[in-house]
């Protein structure tokens, strides 16, 4: 008995239907497999990116800094960011939060021994079940891995309390002032001050409310830009309560002096005047205390042994002709 060509072209027909079947069933696996994958390690790098901001912004150069910066990263990671399609919270510990002195250099856990970090690295790893065919195929022992590097580095523009300091001389980067001298002697040449304009555009009220915040934003640290500044001081009793509010609404602030950000102030130096309108000249930090006092630490783009020594983080934007106070930047 002889089989027709037809028939015999219909059994070669099911065979190839068959394996295209399963090919593309496999092909379909795979597809779903690294998009998942894709999806997850996305999840997990927007994790550390938050983690490894948050911490940097806490490498203020002072007794525990990497600790806080530790507890902070992990919390930001885990608390506000979630992954395996956002069903279940970033596991980043303390632990996962490394500290340098350098970039490129050997990142070491979190400890009081050292105030010289001023990079952070935070590692994130999905532990769960990620992948079905691929672990079938044997390429399922890769599980995502985001890590992400944060270093201080200078702005060009930054966000700022309404704040200003007018030099007692011409002569920077300190311009008349040494890091703990009497405060009465810097509140008395502390300003409000309009950042975004060249003259006083708001009411003391107004400016009491931007520094119980965040401040104002958007601000150029350029030297030479002309600013808004209550000169003839005017606002001086305002400025002294608002200040001692600062101080008091900060429930976060350790025992130790200056472990708080928030009470840690880069303001612009300005040229003394009487006038509503004065010249940026430099940065200041200065330390807000009890009662609203107010002591000056540093130059707040001091840089020692090539790392950035001012206790003022603030945030802010880097780039060309950055020469403001020190932000948190994502290095890579």
């Amino acid at each position: 008995m002889t089989h027709s060509p037809r028939l015999a072209q219909r059994g070669v027909f099911t065979v190839i239907t068959a394996l295209a079947a399963v090919l593309l069933v496999v092909v379909l696996g795979f597809v779903v497999d690294g998009s998942r994958l894709m999806v997850v390690q996305g999840e997990l790098q927007n994790a550390t990116d938050a983690c490894a901001l948050s911490a940097a912004a806490e490498l203020n150069g002072l007794p525990g800094a990497s600790l806080r910066a530790a507890a902070s990263g992990s919390r930001v990671a885990s608390t506000l960011n979630k992954q395996n399609f956002q069903s279940t919270a970033a596991a980043v510990s303390p632990s996962d939060v490394r500290f340098s002195t350098s970039l490129n250099g050997f990142y070491f856990a979190a400890s009081t021994a050292s105030t010289n970090y001023r990079f952070v690295e935070c590692t994130a790893m999905h532990t769960g079940w990620i992948n079905l065919f691929m672990d079938w195929a044997g390429f399922g022992d890769s599980l995502p891995v985001a890590t992400s590097r944060a270093g201080l580095q200078k702005t060009r523009k930054v966000c700022a309390p309404p704040l200003a300091l007018v030099v007692r001389s011409a002569t920077g980067p300190d311009f008349g002032f040494t890091a703990a001298t009497t405060a009465a002697v810097v509140l008395a040449n502390l300003r409000y001050a309009d950042l975004v304009n060249t003259s006083l555009t708001g009411t003391a009220t107004q400016y009491a409310s931007l520094l119980a915040s965040s401040g104002v934003c958007g601000v150029t640290t350029v030297a030479g830009t002309s600013v808004g500044v209550d000169g003839a001081n005017t606002m001086a009793t305002s400025l002294s309560t608002a200040l001692k509010a600062r101080y008091e609404s900060d429930p976060t602030y350790g025992t130790g002096a200056g472990l708080s950000n928030r009470r840690l102030m880069a303001v612009p130096f300005v040229s003394a005047s009487s006038t509503t309108s004065s010249t940026v000249l430099g940065w200041a930090c200065l330390e807000l205390g009890s009662g609203g006092s107010v002591t000056y630490r540093s130059d707040a783009r001091r840089v020692a042994s090539s790392l950035p020594s001012s206790n003022c983080v603030t945030v802010g934007v880097g780039g060309n002709a950055a020469e403001g106070p020190y932000a948190p930047t994502l290095a890579k």
